[in-house]
């Protein structure tokens, strides 16, 4: 057992040039800069939850909201010196999410004794996959970036008990983006007692130093709260009772937003129960049809997703059913040639190489795994175990030999022949299908009416009715959000209350159930300029506005 334990603390670094890392991560870099060119052009801005962390990075200097993603929304602060502009941040933020997962999973593979080539063809493979570009929100990505960042740095320090206390910082860095990671970082603080009981690990300055990076990640606990405990409630219950309602309204042919619909829905089948062990405690049924539910959809999307990041359809455009055979007949030929001493060797060599990496891998996305088992299998957590697949597929075919030099002129050739064949295929953004909030029409109704609505430059205090998440973030400090679907009275009475004088009309406004039942609603409908409103149009799409008339003479 001491053995099994002692082995996942030695790992070796294969040494790569760190110039030929930065020609990597650069060639990565400007084609996934060329590639997300066009992403005004096909992404919608969608609000919620990216819109908050956008916000709540941009007023970081005034208020630091601590129960919402403060390590994301310091990114943005960052990413904000660049380019303040709210929409055009926005998108900025976008593209980079993109790209710097990329970044980091070529220099993280290349550093990890898998060919240098072929961790460049993974990084860029993955830049183009559907697991990466269509993603919203880019928390995830923000948090493989920031992970796979601090592997790739422990790998340059020298005593393993350092190292342990350095990624735990990394760990405690994603907690406060994404508070499930919390429990990583507890598993890594454990690896760390755990190493001091092996003497080769320990020494007195190694164990002062460790200490000291350890006592500071307690500090920023003692500063910015516990990243698990900060939000007001339970969110993971809030997120269990959105996800579930997902499942329910599929299985009950329910044409409502769950995101915003769920609550009444919940009340009734699990008593408005405030903890996800309390929701089981109240209907255990429902709660394990909810959870094979979620199996079944994961497994179902796993292969789907995981094989396009390892040969995308849009840049090599072979269907699920021929990358299903192409990674079969690979695995066949894998296993004949591992039969082979020296490959075999060379196989054991890259995993002993890498256990404590794959450890850490498996810390990172177990929190993840009960996410998609519980929650629901959204592409943006099953994003962090492709990680895993790809380093685990790596070692197994393309670990380099123990004799094995950096690099060679085959590397330098397969690299050329790689970029070069990926350039003259690069797809266009507008090929994906965006995560557009379960959109039934495909548009950028959200981007074009921001546009509109800035174009009348108002400079007055605006109150903006919608369901969509949060426009007003987009538009200036002068507008309001008013929630639709807050509404606790008559339509024409709540436009009243709410002194409202712009309202977006899209789906989940319209097919709110309260909204759905209320006579002033249709009323005003057919007659809006007697209430004083105007129609506008934004676009050839579904969503409208509705602007108070004075409004529109002022301007």
């Amino acid at each position: 057992m001491k053995s099994i334990i002692k082995g996942i603390f030695s790992e070796e670094r294969t040494p790569v040039p760190v110039y030929l890392l930065g020609a990597g991560a650069f060639i990565i870099f400007v084609l996934g800069w060329h590639f997300t060119r066009d992403i005004f052009q096909s992404v919608d801005v969608l609000f919620w939850d990216e819109a908050n962390y956008m916000q709540s990075g941009k007023l970081i200097t005034e208020k630091l909201n601590r129960s919402w993603g403060p390590a994301y929304a310091i990114w943005y602060k960052i990413v904000s010196l660049f380019e303040n502009d709210s929409l055009k941040l926005y998108y900025l933020n976008f593209r980079l999410m993109t790209i710097l997962p990329a970044i980091t999973l070529f220099i993280f593979l290349a550093v990890s004794n898998i060919r240098v080539w072929m961790s460049l063809a993974i990084g860029l493979l993955f830049l183009f996959a559907d697991i990466n570009l269509p993603v919203w929100p880019k928390v995830s990505h923000y948090c493989i970036f920031i992970f796979l960042t601090g592997l790739i740095l422990m790998k340059y320090i020298p005593s393993r008990l350092v190292q342990i206390a350095f990624i735990s910082l990394f760990a405690l860095n994603i907690s406060y983006a994404r508070p499930e990671f919390y429990l990583t970082y507890v598993a890594i603080l454990g690896l760390w007692i755990v190493a001091l009981f092996f003497k080769e690990f320990r020494s007195r300055k190694i164990i002062l130093l460790s200490l000291a990076l350890i006592f500071f990640g307690f500090a920023v606990q003692v500063v910015m709260g516990n990243p698990l405990f900060n939000f007001k409630g339970d969110r993971s219950a809030l997120a269990f009772a959105q996800h579930f309602m997902f499942n329910y309204f599929q299985w009950n042919h329910i044409e409502h937003d769950f995101w915003i619909t769920w609550m009444p829905y919940y009340e009734e089948l699990f008593k408005n129960a405030p903890s996800i062990k309390e929701a089981y405690l109240s209907n255990k049924r429902m709660f394990h049809l909810h959870f094979l539910t979620n199996f079944q959809n994961y497994f179902t999307n796993a292969f789907t997703l995981y094989s396009d990041a390892m040969l995308p359809e849009k840049l090599i455009n072979i269907p699920i059913k021929g990358r299903l055979a192409i990674l079969l007949f690979g695995g066949i030929i894998m296993f004949a040639v591992a039969s082979q001493n020296k490959y075999l060797e060379t196989i054991l060599n890259g995993f002993k190489r890498n256990i404590f990496a794959l450890v850490l891998l498996l810390l990172m996305i177990g929190p993840t795994l009960i996410s998609c088992f519980i929650i629901y299998p959204r592409t943006h957590y099953m994003i962090f175990h492709y990680i895993l697949v790809v380093f685990i597929v790596s070692i197994f075919i393309f670990s380099k030999p123990k004799d094995a030099r950096p690099f060679n002129a085959f590397t330098i050739l397969f690299s050329v022949i790689i970029v070069i064949a990926i350039f003259m295929d690069i797809p266009s953004t507008k090929a994906y299908k965006h995560f557009d909030l379960w959109r039934k029409e495909t548009s950028q109704a959200n981007l074009k009416t921001i546009e509109k609505i800035k174009a009348y430059n108002f400079h007055d205090t605006i109150h903006l009715l919608e369901n969509e998440g949060g426009m007003n973030i987009f538009l200036g400090n002068n507008f309001q959000w008013v929630r639709g679907f807050m509404k606790d009275t008559t339509w024409t009475a709540y436009l009243e209350k709410e002194h409202v004088d712009i309202i977006y009309v899209t789906p989940s406004l319209v097919n709110y159930p309260t909204l759905q039942k209320d006579s002033t609603w249709n009323q005003f409908e057919a007659h809006p300029e007697e209430y004083g409103y105007q129609k506008v149009l934004t676009g050839d799409h579904i969503p409208y506005l509705y602007i108070q008339k004075n409004l529109l003479k002022e301007n």
